[in-house]
């Protein structure tokens, strides 16, 4: 296995190093922000090819190899190897491309097309192109409106893209929805999904119409062990006090009882109950896991999912509909876009 020299440890050292270490073996580390590792400390500069692991500073570290008489063949950018960190990455591992150091100059080499670079600007700048040839989308989004197609969730012509993930939370987790079950507002949902239900209650802040009087956040009316399942979607993104609402919705659930949950990742302000009674959160995955935990709910207890991706994010926020979508669309999951995030949780039987 050839070795190598890295130099930088940073964020795109970590996203790189297992691929660097499946192929290499790291001789040492270089470093300028640490006195001893600096380049210039290093015996064997000269003698092993160098990894520079940073995109943004390659052109201040190369200056700074070269001067210290390192041969221009042995400094290499791992822009080639994949996993590609970011876009530009990903168009020269597809197109068999490269960004080599020639002649003391950086090069970008994608489709025979040779392009010397001097700085990250000009490296940018050249990125710009290959990217806009991949993704014409770029001018498109670019060119849209200030103003959504509808303030309401594309509801004048549809249903909201949300509900599609909600409800499909819930029908996955229907076996749970079960005995004595206790939903948010209203039961369409208990209604709709639950199998053998004894009993079916509505929990409301304000008791209105013979429901639950109780509030999540103070614990007011919040009985202890009183249902079997908990069904609380877009709920707890409108309640201010996170800590105390999950403490409450421990307290509701018997014990081997379920709570199905769900928020939004991304989202447009609901007005009416912003101004009603406030809207506060988005919620990560880590968000929720911590404040379960936090509640007493155990790791092993806890199921989060994650719904959405940026084309389904980006109708929803320009108030396009489900009907609006394809099933391939709504099916593809990207976590790092989240449009709903749903929490499956269980109180311990063992407590």
């Amino acid at each position: 296995m050839e070795e190598i020299i890295v130099f930088g440890k940073g964020d795109y050292y970590k996203f790189k190093e297992a691929a660097i270490r499946e192929k290499y073996h790291i001789k040492c580390f270089l470093d300028n922000g640490n006195d001893s590792t600096k380049p210039e400390k290093c015996p064997v500069l000269r003698d092993y090819k160098i990894f520079i692991m940073s995109p943004k500073n390659i052109f201040q570290m190369t200056t700074q190899l070269i001067e210290l008489g390192v041969n221009e063949e042995n400094i290499i950018s791992p822009m080639n190897l994949s996993p590609a960190f970011n876009e530009i990455e990903r168009i020269l591992i597809e197109k068999h491309g490269c960004f080599m150091l020639k002649d003391g100059h950086w090069h970008l080499v994608i489709n025979n097309q040779d392009t010397e670079v001097n700085n990250i600007t000009e490296l940018k700048k050249v990125s710009d192109i290959y990217i806009r040839e991949k993704n014409s989308f770029i001018d498109v989004i670019k060119n849209m409106p200030l103003e959504p197609a509808s303030r309401r969730w594309g509801t004048e012509r549809g249903t909201p893209i949300d509900r599609y993930y909600i409800e499909k939370f819930l029908e996955k987790n229907s076996r749970l929805i079960k005995g004595t079950v206790i939903e948010v507002s209203e039961n369409v949902y208990t209604k709709r999904f639950g199998t053998n239900i004894a009993e079916s209650l509505i929990l409301h802040v304000d008791g209105r119409n013979n429901t639950l009087k109780g509030n999540l956040e103070t614990g007011e009316g919040i009985e202890e062990e009183i249902c079997d399942c908990l069904i609380c979607t877009q709920t707890v993104q409108m309640i201010f006090n996170q800590a105390d609402v999950f403490k409450n919705i421990y307290k509701m659930l018997k014990l081997g009882g379920y709570a199905l949950i769900t928020g939004h990742g991304t989202s447009p302000i609901s007005m009416r109950d912003y101004m009603q009674w406030g809207e506060y959160w988005r919620y990560t995955p880590k968000t929720i896991e911590k404040l379960l935990l936090q509640s007493g709910f155990k790791t092993k207890d806890i199921s989060i999912e994650v719904f959405g991706n940026v084309k389904v994010d980006m109708c929803f926020m320009y108030g396009l509909c489900l009907e609006d979508l394809s099933k391939e669309d709504l099916e593809y999951r990207d976590e790092q876009f989240p449009l709903i995030i749903g929490a499956i949780v269980r109180k311990d039987i063992d407590e």
